[in-house]
């Protein structure tokens, strides 16, 4: 079943929503047809199945079930950030095994890498997270946060964190 990324919100039995480009253009590269039926998710803890019509070239979906789920236990992952390609691959693969949040630290050395992510990357990154919520079905992408010096991300207080 192919799957499809909705905006955030509550979502109800009926409901259309017409998909943003990017998503329609999902569509016709799998070829999804007048009628298909789909599974949508939103990344904050809403999806369902639905099908699609085409309408005047826009896709449309119909809602036909919603399911939501409560928000996961908090799992934050704070990683350096050197090479934003790499960091991009590793924010995919924190959202397909569940993480809730994904900080980019800047280290000594990431410092000074000329590709390291910056605040303008965030935006991207998260895009990112929500594209692997495709893929690996779950309801809820981590938030991406802006990077965050190594110090003052130790220094933060955090109750009940374990390291």
């Amino acid at each position: 079943m192919i799957t499809v990324l909705v905006a955030p919100g509550e979502r109800a039995v009926g409901e259309r929503i017409e998909l943003e480009a990017e998503e329609a253009h999902h569509m016709k590269v799998r070829r999804g047809e007048h009628g298909v039926r789909v599974r949508f998710r939103s990344g904050t803890g809403v999806g369902g199945t639905g099908t699609v019509d085409l309408d005047d070239r826009r896709h449309v979906l119909t809602v036909e079930l919603v399911e939501a789920a409560a928000p996961p236990p908090s799992l934050v992952l704070a990683v350096g950030a050197g090479d934003r390609d790499r960091f991009s691959w590793l924010v995919e693969k924190a959202a397909e095994l569940g993480v809730t949040d994904v900080v980019p630290l800047e280290t000594g050395r990431s410092v000074n890498a000329a590709t390291r992510v910056r605040d303008v990357h965030v935006e991207k990154l998260a895009r990112r997270a929500r594209e692997a919520v495709k893929q690996s079905g779950a309801l809820w992408a981590p938030r991406v946060l802006p990077p965050v010096p190594f110090a003052s991300f130790v220094d933060a207080p955090r109750p009940g964190a374990r390291w």
